[in-house]
């Protein structure tokens, strides 16, 4: 069960996927993977939001 107290570790998880995106000469099989993991990283952080108060 993710739940608000989660949020942090999230988010921190969500910006050190963000930093190699912007890797000019990242191969593109690794740009892929790690968009898909920011994507179910994303997708953790808004089902918190919505279940949160």
């Amino acid at each position: 069960m993710i739940g608000p107290e989660h949020v942090p570790i999230y988010d921190s998880h969500r910006r050190t996927q963000i930093k190699p995106l912007d890797t000019p000469d990242l191969p593109t099989v690794r740009k892929t993977l790690i968009s898909r993991e920011l994507e179910r990283t994303e997708a953790a952080l808004d089902k918190i939001r919505e279940e949160t108060p």
